[in-house]
């Protein structure tokens, strides 16, 4: 159930949640909470974040609680926001024993380089993961379909990808090659009508672009034997270090290094 304000989620948050300007906060039950932020986050709502983030230490539940935050729909951030969201972050890893796993999913593109890094500096291995995709995370945490359910049907209400940011993204996946002009076409728009659109959805055609050829590398990292230059030639580029360079920017990891953590 959606509380009005973070006072009334405060005081009662268990089986309810609350939504920001660019965020929701939701707690399943006293085993599992989570956040979703969304968007071009600002500074405007970092005070209720910082209220609500160490909320699950209040709890009772001696055999503790799983976190899940999703970065993923971010398309960037100001000074202001990266600042109290990388403290958000670090404040959810740093949480006392009673955290027994925190997924983190984290965003395409140079947001989700710097996510990568403040997780990387600062994450308990044994029990935090990052991931690119929030199935990977749900299934790390061990959902049950129906926990599952509940939360994917939360989070898609409030900030499903619209039907033609899903379609570009199918699009985009299948094929190589794609450009503004064409795939505006495919989709019964104008370049100017897509651009505007994708604008509006938080993010743009380059983004959605890149977001593509990482998601098609981090496949062939892990589902295939390829060599990386094979990988690199796959995801359109002319060489390996070009490729490297490119897939380091998009997650804080070289492409061999993804490839073994997720082996």
């Amino acid at each position: 159930m959606r509380t009005a304000t973070v006072d009334d989620f405060v005081r009662d948050p268990i089986g309810r949640y609350v939504v920001g300007s660019w965020y929701i906060v939701w707690v399943d039950s006293p085993r599992l909470a989570g956040a979703a932020f969304f968007g071009r986050p600002d500074s405007r709502d970092l005070p209720d974040i910082a209220r609500v983030t160490t909320l699950p230490e209040t709890w009772s539940d001696p055999d503790g609680y799983d976190i899940l935050v999703d970065w993923s729909s971010i398309d960037g951030l100001d000074p202001l926001a990266f600042a109290g969201l990388s403290t958000h972050l670090k404040r959810v890893l740093d949480l006392t024993i009673r955290l027994r796993r925190a997924a983190i999913v984290r965003p395409p593109g140079m947001t989700g380089a710097i996510v990568a890094g403040v997780f990387h500096d600062d994450a308990p291995r044994s029990r935090a993961a990052l991931f690119t995709d929030r199935v990977e995370a749900v299934a790390w945490l061990g959902l049950a379909g129906s926990v599952h359910k509940r939360v994917e049907q939360l989070l898609s209400t409030h900030f499903a990808a619209p039907p033609f940011l899903r379609a570009l993204r199918d699009r985009l996946a299948r094929r190589g090659g794609a450009t503004l002009a064409s795939e505006a076409r495919a989709l019964g728009l104008s370049d100017r009508t897509l651009s505007r659109q994708l604008h509006e959805a938080g993010t743009s055609f380059r983004g959605e672009v890149e977001r593509a050829r990482v998601r098609a590398a981090e496949a062939l990292l892990v589902d295939t034997e390829l060599k990386l230059d094979a990988v690199a030639r796959q995801v359109g580029f002319a060489s390996r270090t070009h490729f490297s360079q490119f897939f380091r920017r998009a997650t804080g990891e070289s492409p061999s290094e993804f490839r073994a953590r997720r082996r």
